[in-house]
């Protein structure tokens, strides 16, 4: 939040799987960014993909800084467990404290201090929480709660490093790079995130928040400015004692009884979104940002501004501290809330989230432990920043030996320590990365250095268990190595002619532009980069889709109309 009260004013448990839990996770998959067919930035689901009409908002609680005893009660699996069981929330934020943040508190006869000063306590905080989320089938924040990130890259990018090692598999987590930026500039910030959002791709396409000036009031800073990366939406926080959801400040009087000529937290948010960026509001408050006041009548109208556009949201704060913010009262624990005016106004809203989920079809089955997941279920990284990741689509282990693990005899000499040793190359590759050879060929990998997809630029051929067709649908020339083929894939110069009608195959398919047309049957399309990550799936396409959230570039589409199939090469323009 933007001011907090006193000096400082600036276990491993069963998988939700294997407990029976069916929650939003489940049915949604991970979060994704991506446009609607009028160019809007939202966010969806991998299960369904970026079709208009499912887009995805999720709502719930976050916790307030892990520095003092009144909230890291509820830093822990009753916490988190029981804000589910009462107030159906579908994600938390786990605000960590980042610097040298003391305040003289301590719990359970622990000093409370920052990362800095006490990671490892700070990270068994972090730990408990995303795990207690992965329990309970809901989405959770890992959030750097910091003011000045731009001055801790080093911890930001080790800490993140080793979060995104450990829980950037599971499609529950989502990243929170830098918590409320002061007043500085959006090159300042972005610099800093380019380099965290690198260290995280390393290991995870997850979903990616950036904050902005202002502590989160101006998402529209990155309008023709994006953070690299692929997967990102940018924070928008605001107190409705505070900030307006729409129109200027001249005509807003905040907390204080003031105005000035600037437009609306809302009015920059919509701003953002029209432009095609998604924004998340990982932060909000009923009353002051000061953290003080009473819940105020701006809290409807931010309400409907919030639903009327697909926003998710984490309230601020899930504690017991002394402040109007606060959700529950005190003598609330971590195993019975008593509520605040500003928690039981939050429950309100928070009662219409669903009572029930159904587990998306696509979403693989697993019983996972905090350190392991199923490779069927692991998304690879995106390369595009409006790309849509699909569950459905995943790259699985191949029994490829083009890799070595980390257990070879390229690996034990240290050179590719956790990394990928490519017999094609010689060379050491990260997870999911992938590697572009000399020749166009490219090759990509999963977290166990298993191939997901191999490239021949030479022979003009693909093969990778990730996107084999049916053998119904075979044509050309095969790999006479790899008994998964996707043969018959030349690049053609034309996106209108890049795909043909397939002998035998009962529907017909052409692309115009970014529009790819299907005839004569219902089809599920996948599409893929050119090292294999999946970028978009649509189900029973008929008609046109819109392949307009795809950057311009080459494509692998994949379609699928009963048990026919076929694969080729797109050039989108």
């Amino acid at each position: 939040m933007k001011r907090i009260i006193g000096s400082l004013t600036l276990a491993m448990c069963t998988s939700a799987f294997a407990a029976g839990i069916v929650g939003p996770v489940s049915q949604y998959g991970q979060l994704i960014t991506g446009k609607n067919s009028s160019g809007k930035g939202q966010i969806y689901g991998s299960c369904e993909g970026v079709k208009d009409g499912k887009e995805v908002q999720v709502r719930g609680m976050s916790l307030y800084w892990s520095l003092i005893p009144e909230a890291v009660e509820y830093w822990s699996a009753a916490g988190v467990s029981t804000m589910v069981k009462d107030m159906k929330i579908q994600i938390v934020r786990a605000a960590m404290a980042t610097g040298d943040e003391y305040w003289n508190s301590s719990w359970e006869g622990h000093k409370l201090q920052g990362y800095q000063n006490d990671p490892d306590f700070q990270k068994n905080l972090m730990n408990t929480v995303v795990q207690a989320a992965i329990d309970n089938d809901i989405y959770v924040i890992i959030d750097w709660h910091s003011h000045v990130a731009h001055t801790q890259t080093s911890s930001a990018k080790q800490f993140f490093s080793e979060m995104a090692q450990k829980w950037g598999k599971y499609d529950n987590v989502i990243f929170e790079v830098f918590n409320e930026p002061q007043d500085i500039s959006w090159d300042l910030i972005k610099n800093y995130a380019n380099e965290i959002v690198a260290e995280i791709r390393k290991y995870s396409d997850n979903l990616i928040l950036v904050g902005n000036h202002k502590w989160d009031q101006n998402p529209s800073d990155a309008i023709g400015s994006e953070v690299s990366g692929g997967n990102i939406a940018y924070t928008m926080h605001y107190y409705a004692n505070s900030h307006c959801y729409e129109g200027n400040h001249s005509t807003f009087r905040d907390h204080n009884g003031s105005t000035w000529n600037e437009d609306c937290e809302g009015t920059k948010t919509v701003k953002a979104m029209n432009a095609g960026l998604s924004v998340f509001v990982s932060e909000w408050g009923t009353g002051n940002s000061n953290g003080k006041g009473s819940p105020g009548s701006n809290n409807a109208g931010w309400q409907t501004f919030l639903n009327t556009h697909k926003l998710s949201w984490a309230n601020w704060s899930a504690s017991h501290f002394d402040e109007g913010t606060a959700a529950f009262a005190n003598g609330s624990n971590k195993n019975a809330l008593q509520y605040t005016a500003s928690g039981n106004l939050v429950k309100g809203y928070l009662s219409t989230n669903p009572t029930s989920y159904t587990k998306c079809s696509t979403t693989p089955s697993t019983n996972q432990s905090s350190d392991s997941k199923s490779s069927s279920s692991v998304q690879q990284q995106s390369s595009s920043s409006s790309a849509a990741v699909s569950s459905s689509s995943q790259q699985q282990a191949s029994s490829s030996s083009s890799v070595a693990p980390a257990s070879s005899s390229a690996q034990q000499s240290g050179s590719c320590e956790g990394q990928c040793y490519d017999k094609f190359s010689g060379k050491c590759v990260a997870y999911y990365n992938g590697i572009q050879a000399s020749d166009g060929s490219s090759y990509a990998y999963d977290n166990t250095c298993k191939l997901t997809i191999h490239y021949d630029a030479g022979n003009g051929f693909f093969d990778g268990p990730g996107i084999a067709p049916s053998s119904s649908s075979a044509q050309g020339n095969q790999n006479p190595s790899s008994s998964a083929t996707i043969p018959g894939t030349q690049n053609s110069s034309s996106s209108t002619a890049a795909l043909k009608d397939i002998a035998s195959a009962n529907f017909n398919v052409s692309v115009h532009g970014k529009q790819l047309q299907i005839s004569g049957a219902n089809a599920n399309v996948d599409v893929f980069d050119m090292q294999g990550r999946p970028m978009m799936n649509l189900h029973n396409v008929s008609g046109t889709a819109s392949l307009a959230s795809l950057s311009n570039g080459n494509y692998i589409v994949r379609i699928k109309a009963g048990t026919k199939s076929m694969v080729k090469h797109i050039t989108l323009k």
